[in-house]
Formats: structure tokens, sequence, C-alpha cells
């Protein structure tokens, strides 16, 4: 089993990275917590940086939890391999967020970067 089947992306097939692939601009952004007047730590994202990626969704579910109904979306972001990534981070893409729930260095060359990730609804 690979990283991608446990995230639900079994059978995915990631092939090599294309300049023209990467058609969805997206910003990598981190939390840096700031602490509010009255004591409070309150969540700070800060974008990173910003680059080009290819974009797919994979799944989508609807569920109800908590006396409320729930969306999930999971999808697969493909970017150039950067080293200062990583799964604490968020991506915004247009005015959607997405948690980043795994980075898959997909070309064993450090050419490219797949990131696994679910919407934050």
């Amino acid at each position: 089993m690979t990283c991608t089947e446990t995230f639900g992306f079994k059978g995915t097939v990631i092939h090599m990275l294309n300049a023209g692939d990467l058609n969805y601009r997206i910003t990598i952004e981190q939390n840096k917590p700031i602490t509010s007047s009255d004591g409070t730590r309150v969540e700070n994202w800060v974008a990173v940086v910003s680059v080009w990626a290819d974009y797919q969704a994979k799944s989508g579910r609807e569920f109800f939890s908590a006396q409320r109904f729930n969306a999930e979306v999971s999808a697969l972001f493909r970017i150039r391999y950067r080293s200062d990534v990583n799964v604490k981070m968020r991506i915004r893409y247009k005015t959607r967020v997405f948690e980043i729930l795994f980075m898959n260095d997909t070309s064993k060359d450090q050419g490219e970067l797949a990131l696994g990730c679910r919407e934050v609804v």
C-alpha cells in the first residue's frame, strides 16, 4: 500500500509533470499564531510562497455529524519540488483552503512534489 492509497487515492497514476500542467496558481501558507489583547492565541495564516500547480479533485462526500451536514473534498496538487513545504502548512487556491495531509516526492530526483489535501469547509 502506498501513502496515496491511505488517503483515498488508490489507483492514482501520476504522470511526469510538464510545465503546461502547472496552470493553477496556489499559495502555500504557514500558521504563525499571534497573541490577542486578552492573552489568547489566535491563528494567523501567513503566505510563504505562491507557486504554479496541477490540481486534481479526487473525491467528495457529504455527511451528517454534530447536528449538521458537512462536506469533505479530497484533492491532489502537484508542484515543482520545494524543501520548505511541510504538512503543517495549508494551500489557498482562490477562495478555497486545503489542509495538507501528505507529501510525496513522486519523481525520486526531487523534481516534483505531490500534495494530498482535504478541503477545509
